[in-house]
């Protein structure tokens, strides 16, 4: 019976990851960043369970130990689940506000920290408990046999189930894991019961009632109407008072009546002033917000294109008054990635709109991207044109702001010939390829459709493109060098990290300022690692530093890159964790049955070459390929492979110097620091203010140097 406790234990521990992966992002709108908080905060939770276990000289009942900490887990776990759809209650956030950095670094912690440290008892007390049943790399290989069926299971099956539903099935889980170890048929009832209780919850309770209910102090205690979680995140509509709002991982998508009216109006007919005749309309994204302004245009087909279908079908069953645009003979309705729609789109587009959010997170700044750009291109008529809105003026810091719209406007360059940029609360960039028409054109073609505009006059359009103003934004973008390394792309993701900032700047805008100085001198890093290489002692301490280090920052690379490329890491995390955790698992089974006649400082060498090819071969994918999702499954894979390789190796060559007690731990918790400097400095900063390929240049440059101790090893001899 104790393999079954071992998978499930295993399984819980995936379900528990992938569910709080799920939940903090939506809380914290989808910034990136928080994967960085959340992973880090999750392996020091883990592993000072591991230590405080270890730490523990004598056990009497081992047994009694791990049975009562699974049903503690089980209880942690819901108060955690209660917790974390609490923090914009207790932080007291207006529907549709963010979050500070520091805040969600600080919550995030409370809420990660209690459950996986119970884990990380968990998984040393079986592994020491089991001993007498199985070896401890058996017991450590059939937990993480375990994990990998959870995280599968997640991504396939279970990624769209509520909340309340994840914790109560787990719980079970937990409850279950204590039966089969349990000792006694008194003991295994008690447990039962136990397991009994959260399965009997989710047969007869109603937990979609229970879910709304929680929900609803996470949306400043609007009512919930309607809620799905897709592979692109969290999708609810609210209501107070007869006023709606669509929000998507609490960024609001769509209010009625609408809480941004002025700014709705300029970019849904602003736009489409700039062509003649325009006949065929994009609008991709912004929740139908434009969409009944665009089609009082004389528009002969407008394509709505809203790549998650939740969206759309929520806004259908919830807000009447927009039938008559869904239902216009005009409106074509795709739920397509853009980039594919776009290659395999037949219409050529005068106009192309972009109305998404601004670009918190990898997902969003798709839409802003040189990559992009070239893409919408293809699909527009040669005096087509493309406009998008990003933050204006109204802002607490007027620099960050430049920067913002110069990274955009800089990839609109790299495009497309000629551009404009108009200033307001939001700035509305329009590029083409054909010359921008000017401003009495533009009056001429608005008296046309006068009467069905709010404020949008002649004298209106006047004060938002006075010359002066413009002249104004445009030397604003003109103080700052013109810089490669400053525009937007898929893999240089420029405006999304100065987004993050732009709006961290609303709670601290010396902190804004601080870390956008930070971006300029974050190169400086570089000699602080060469410090630390020639200042340290152990290899074997610094080959496990570096190797933690680079397989967390080659993981985190793989989560950005799936956002990159599809936008669904809600669906995608839990397979791609279980698909680095099995190839850790793959890793150190390997060693175990690898020919013992070859030298172990050889043996390193090859696994530090094997590091090397692999950030080698990503690079090269970055540079000349067209990176798929099954890629991103093999390198998850094969970076989980190296580093099981890794850990195996090193505990096998530090138990011929060292007393073999301590030697695993060691080099794990070793490991496990270099796994949170990636996670902190990497993750949360690094990888994005640097961008993919630079990153990974960096920890290319860290493995190398290891990769130059161990040959000199090869040579000399251990």
């Amino acid at each position: 019976m104790f393999p079954i406790f071992l998978i499930i234990t295993g399984v819980s521990a995936a379900f528990i990851e992938a569910l709080f992966f799920r939940e903090l992002l939506a809380v914290f709108q989808g910034n990136d960043l928080v994967i960085g908080f959340f992973l880090a905060h999750s392996v020091f939770a883990l592993s000072c369970g591991i230590f405080i276990s270890s730490k523990i000289k004598k056990d009497d009942s081992p047994v009694k130990t791990i049975q009562y900490n699974a049903l503690v887990t089980a209880f942690l776990l819901i108060f955690s689940y209660i917790f974390i759809m609490n923090i914009r209650n207790i932080l007291n956030i207006s529907l549709g506000g963010g979050v500070s950095l520091k805040s969600a670094f600080i919550y995030t912690f409370f809420a990660v920290f209690p459950v996986f440290f119970t884990q990380g008892i968990t998984f040393f007390c079986a592994i020491k408990t089991g001993k007498n049943v199985l070896p401890s790399k058996s017991s450590a290989l059939i937990i993480c046999f375990g994990a990998v069926v959870g995280g599968i299971c997640f991504s396939r099956f279970m990624y769209s189930f509520l909340g309340t539903d994840i914790v109560l099935i787990t719980a079970a889980l937990l409850c279950m894991s204590a039966i089969s170890v349990s000792g006694s048929a008194k003991s295994a009832k008690i447990f039962f019961v136990f397991a009994l209780l959260p399965a009997c919850c989710g047969l007869f309770l109603d937990t979609a009632k229970i879910d709304a209910k929680l929900l609803k102090n996470n949306f400043n205690f609007f009512e919930v109407v309607e809620y799905k979680y897709t592979s692109y995140g969290q999708t609810a509509m609210v209501q107070k008072n007869r006023e709606y709002a669509l929000l998507v991982n609490n960024i609001i998508q769509f209010s009625y009546p609408d809480n941004d009216i002025l700014n709705s109006e300029d970019f849904g007919h602003i736009p489409v002033l700039y062509p003649e005749h325009p006949s065929n309309v994009l609008l991709i994204g912004g929740a139908a917000k434009y969409l009944p302004k665009i089609l009082e245009h004389e528009v002969k087909r407008v394509d709505y294109l809203e790549p998650d279908a939740a969206v759309v079908n929520i806004m259908k069953n919830n807000i009447s008054h927009l039938g008559y645009a869904f239902n216009d003979e005009r409106v074509r309705i795709h739920n397509e990635k853009a980039r594919k729609f776009l290659s395999n789109s037949v219409v050529r587009y005068d106009l192309i709109l972009v109305g998404m959010p601004s670009p918190l997170n990898f997902q969003l700044n798709g839409f802003y991207t040189r990559e992009f750009f070239q893409a919408a291109k293809e699909s527009m008529r040669d005096n087509g044109f493309i406009a998008l809105k990003l933050a204006g003026t109204m802002a607490f810091s007027t620099y960050i702001m430049a920067e913002l719209n110069k990274s955009v406007m800089d990839a609109m360059k790299s495009v497309f010939k000629h551009s404009n940029i108009i200033p307001g609360s939001q700035n509305i960039l329009i590029a083409s390829d054909r010359k921008m028409p000017y401003r009495l054109h533009i009056k001429k073609r608005l008296y046309k459709m006068q009467e069905t505009t709010l404020v949008l006059s002649k004298y209106y359009l006047d004060d938002l493109m006075d010359t002066e103003k413009t002249r104004w934004l445009r030397n604003e973008l003109n103080k700052i060098e013109s810089d490669e390394t400053l525009l937007n792309s898929d893999w240089n993701p420029q405006a999304k990290f100065l987004s993050v900032i732009h709006s961290q700047s609303a709670f601290s805008p010396y902190l804004s300022l601080f870390m956008n100085k930070l971006r300029k001198y974050s190169y400086f890093i570089l000699f602080a690692v060469i410090i630390v290489f020639f200042l340290s002692k152990s290899v074997y301490e610094t080959t496990a530093f570096v190797s933690g280090a680079s397989s967390m920052w080659i993981f985190i690379t793989i989560l950005f890159t799936a956002q990159i490329l599809s936008g669904e890491i809600y669906g995608l995390f839990g397979i791609l964790a279980a698909l680095f955790i099995l190839g850790v698992s793959l890793g150190i089974a390997y060693c175990g049955k690898a020919k013992k006649t070859i030298p172990l400082n050889e043996r390193m060498f090859h696994n530090e070459l094997l590091f090397l090819v692999l950030i080698i071969l990503l690079l090269l994918l970055f540079k000349f390929c067209r990176i798929n999702v099954y890629m991103i499954f093999a390198l998850s894979l094969g970076t989980g492979f190296a580093a099981g390789v890794e850990f195996a190796q090193l505990v096998k060559i530090a138990g011929l110097f060292r007393e073999k007690n301590s030697n695993d731990l060691k080099i794990y918790f070793s490991q496990t620091a270099g796994a949170l400097f990636s996670a902190l400095a990497g993750g949360c900063f690094l990888i994005v203010v640097w961008g993919m390929e630079r990153s990974l240049l960096f920890i290319l440059f860290m493995k190398f140097l290891i990769f130059c101790r161990w040959a000199d090893f090869k040579k000399r001899g251990l």
